[in-house]
């Protein structure tokens, strides 16, 4: 009689387990849908955003969704016999009749894509999404139209803390005879991340963010065939991001090369090269923007740059810095712009310049006060967002709140900046055969200014505090090959040339003119000696 009970009992169970399992997933599926709609309700303006309907079944189940015009059917395998885990979920997307007889068409009747998603026991979910390969065909209906598709393969498990997703693309080529032609080669990328979002869709950003991951293209062309005959090709793009042990954050992307064609010119490049290092890549996305690490540095590189237009052809190298410094307190900021091995082949124009920099730093931004104004721009940006199907007066009086309040903090942003000690420089040079020629100008506030929060007080007050500094040198040679090409004659060259010296009070140095001028203690001084008479002097020769 026992084992005629346990019997009983264990047939029951394995009976009612897949209807267990099915409303597991189904109340998983609502919760999420909720969730996403109550996400989606500020921007959307709507209750149900995305609609679901649900048709439960013992073993299995189907349900829809409907996202505006897009419409998604799910067929539900409940576990755990037809499937280990909780469930199955194959989705497929309701097609325009058109649309689905030229795909059944491409693909011989077979699918031509499949989307699971597995729920499985311990938390975790499967994600996979597959097409299979069907070389090269006409487009059915399309009589100049053809494809090469070789597949994709997508799949991604999801556990209670990190992502690990991998996706491959062999190959797509889309033409049309005579109109275009685009393909694009052997896309890959693999990668490991903590989850940014938790159970209730929260962004959920951990102090230390792990990442791990690589991409990489073969190949991207495209070609317009009709009149200009323009055509793009990009070989050889790699990226690669990663979390490192001393808690920082590395990313870099190569390109081996661009090429771009067209019946008036044409651009290549060699080697392309992007870097970037943070101490916090998400600080943006923090609750509190004040106590995140801003630091960062991202750095470029172009090799063989060559441009030819009509009867005009530049070479040269290019290089970039960006640089971020959280001092805590305080925020430093610095760009800087290169051109190196620079060649310009202009007809009646002589080169001027081998190399040629740029750039410039804002140290000493309060950061509090910064902070805020860059949580007012996002919060500005989101509520605008929001006003885009909305055309309440709430929406608009949102907008207009959101206005003032970024006025607001951007006044004590400038206030703050103005009672502390910020500096500012400009530098830009450039060498070459007929010489050098560099700019270099520097203003700083020298002294702490808490006396008051008035911000006309404090523009007025800022004449004793501020140093001023602007040095300015040219090499002869250069001046001289500068007026030659643009076609200045002898008498008037020598004219500028005294200009220089007299008006604008340079100092011709061994045939380098060079000018320095500094502003400190109140008082002007121009080459190392006072001048009580700079302003008045400077604004009648510039008259």
């Amino acid at each position: 009689m026992k084992k005629i009970i346990a019997t009983a009992v264990i047939v029951v169970a394995i009976g009612v387990a897949p209807y267990i399992t099915g409303k597991i997933v189904q109340q998983r599926i609502e919760h999420k849908v909720a969730l996403l709609n109550a996400k989606l309700e500020p921007f959307s303006h709507q209750k149900e955003t995305i609609k679901l309907e649900y048709n439960a079944g013992w073993f299995s189940s189907s349900a829809k969704t409907t996202i505006g015009k897009v419409v998604i059917d799910h067929t539900i395998t409940h576990g755990p016999y037809c499937t280990f885990g909780i469930a199955s979920i194959n989705s497929k997307f309701e097609l325009p009749k058109k649309a689905d007889d030229v795909l059944n068409k491409l693909f011989d009747g077979k699918d031509p894509y499949t989307i699971i998603t597995k729920v499985n026991f311990l938390n975790t979910t499967e994600f996979t999404v597959t097409s299979p390969n069907i070389g090269q065909k006409a487009i059915p209906d399309e009589p100049n139209g053809s494809i090469t598709w070789e597949g994709l393969n997508y799949s991604a498990l999801i556990s209670k803390n990190t992502v690990y997703s991998s996706f491959s693309m062999p190959k797509l080529v889309l033409g049309e005879k005579g109109v275009f032609d685009f393909s694009i080669e052997n896309i890959k990328s693999q990668g490991t991340a903590d989850r940014l979002l938790d159970k209730d869709l929260n962004i959920n950003l951990p102090e230390k963010f792990n990442i791990n991951g690589s991409a990489s293209i073969d190949k991207i062309t495209l070609k317009d065939l009709k009149g200009g005959a323009t055509e793009l090709e990009i070989n050889k793009a790699s990226s690669q991001v990663a979390s490192t042990k001393d808690n920082s954050y590395t990313s870099d992307l190569t390109i081996d090369n661009i090429k771009v064609t067209a019946d008036k010119g044409s651009l290549s490049t060699g080697k392309i090269n992007l870097n970037a290092s943070s101490k916090d890549p998400l600080w943006v996305l923090r609750d509190n923007l004040v106590d995140a690490n801003w630091s960062s540095l991202s750095t470029a590189s172009i090799n063989n740059i060559v441009v030819n237009v009509m009867q005009t052809k530049a070479l040269l190298d290019f290089n970039y810095k960006q640089q971020i410094t959280d001092n805590k307190t305080t925020i430093d900021y610095s760009e800087l712009y290169g051109a190196t091995n620079i060649n310009l082949q202009i007809p009646n124009y002589e080169n001027l310049a081998n190399t040629a920099e740029f750039g410039y730093t804002i140290n000493g931004l309060p950061k509090k006060e910064l902070s805020t104004v860059v949580e007012g721009y996002i919060n500005q940006f989101i509520v605008a967002l929001n006003s885009i199907n909305d055309s309440s007066n709430e929406a608009f009086n949102a907008y207009i709140q959101s206005s003032k309040a970024l006025q607001k903090n951007s006044k004590l942003f400038a206030i703050a900046t103005l009672q502390g000690t910020p500096s500012f420089t400009v530098d830009a040079k450039t060498t070459g055969d007929k010489g050098n020629a560099s700019f270099d100008f520097k203003a700083a506030l020298t002294k702490p200014d808490n006396s008051t929060s008035n911000i006309q007080a404090l523009i007025m007050q800022a004449q004793s505090r501020t140093s001023t500094s602007l040095s300015v040198s040219i090499a002869e040679p250069l001046i001289d090959a500068a007026a030659k090409t643009k076609g200045m004659l002898d008498d008037d060259l020598l004219q500028f040339k005294q200009n220089l010296i007299d008006r604008l009070h340079f100092i011709n140095n061994n045939g380098n003119y060079t000018l320095n001028i500094e502003f400190k203690d109140g008082m002007f001084y121009v080459n190392g000696q006072l001048d009580p008479d700079f302003l008045q002097n400077y604004s009648r020769n510039f008259r």
